[in-house]
């Protein structure tokens, strides 16, 4: 284990810092998105520690998107078109990049506001308690 380091690439014009090394073999080399040396060293600490958190104890769970849950489940044997359009609009109302953590009562009452009680259960209740479901069944939550 090499651990990372924060560096400034010369290849580039920006004063960005940049984070790069190994961590249980696998290769790190990404933007800290910050001009301040002291911030990328926190970053690159902050990550070196996920990394090995999750060598060792496995990928946290909640942490995968929306996005990649409903792909799953789309993928995961064929669906009708309705369900698949009602997936799409659910992805768009929640948002790809929403954490399966951060899915909870609150997002179903933003997402479902003036709805009909049978299209809220029928558009976004169903379908969302399908992946989230299915997401649970791959220890994704």
């Amino acid at each position: 284990m090499a651990g990372l380091r924060v560096i400034r690439r010369k290849d580039t014009r920006d004063d960005t810092y940049w984070i790069m090394g190994t961590v249980n073999g696998q290769r790190i080399r990404k933007s800290a998105g910050t001009s301040s040396k002291r911030l990328a060293t926190e970053a690159a600490a902050a990550l070196e520690a996920e990394l090995l958190r999750i060598e060792w104890h496995g990928e946290r769970r909640g942490n995968r998107t929306w996005s990649e849950a409903a792909l799953s489940y789309a993928d995961a044997q064929q669906r009708r078109p309705a369900e698949l359009q009602r997936l799409a609009r659910l992805t768009d109302a929640i948002g790809e990049k929403t954490r399966l953590r951060a899915i909870d009562q609150d997002t179903v009452t933003r997402i479902g506001a003036g709805k009909k009680p049978s299209t809220l259960q029928r558009e976004i209740i169903t379908p969302l308690n399908a992946v989230l479901m299915f997401a649970a069944r791959r220890k994704w939550l």
